[in-house]
């Protein structure tokens, strides 16, 4: 079978880091604190069984995401590993911003998700360990 269509555009290491940096390193890191809180605090058992292996999984994410980082930062030019960080920090500045969705209550009672507050308290806690790794 051949497939044809749009051959996708190559993008360079810059872009890669980039884009690990935001989405992996913090994204995907706050993704597996947040599933885990909802896991802990979920009222319905199978809610927090779901909601823990989510966490897990999140984590992995999070996990091969700081270590391709790691290497990552070893391939670039000083110029770029400064721009890549500041995507990183604006990243996690938006996080502190944009806050956690409303839900309505059921949804922070039943399945555990943190509420504004407890999001905020998350995130507070979640940005010094974040850059203390």
């Amino acid at each position: 079978m051949v497939v044809t269509g749009p051959t996708p555009e190559l993008r360079d290491l810059e872009a890669i880091a980039l884009e690990n940096a935001t989405e992996g390193c913090v994204r995907e890191t706050f993704g597996a604190v947040v599933a885990a809180f909802a896991a802990e605090h979920a009222q319905d058992p199978d809610v927090q069984r779901v909601l823990a292996g989510i966490a897990a999984d999140e984590a992995r994410h999070a996990e091969l995401s700081w270590a391709v980082d790691a290497w990552i930062q070893l391939q670039l030019e000083p110029a770029a590993r400064a721009r890549v960080a500041a995507a990183r920090d604006a990243a996690v500045q938006r996080l502190l911003e944009d806050g956690a969705p409303t839900m309505p209550a059921e949804v922070h009672s039943l399945a555990g998700y943190p509420t504004p507050s407890e999001s905020r308290e998350i995130l507070e806690r979640f940005v010094p360990a974040l850059f203390a790794a």
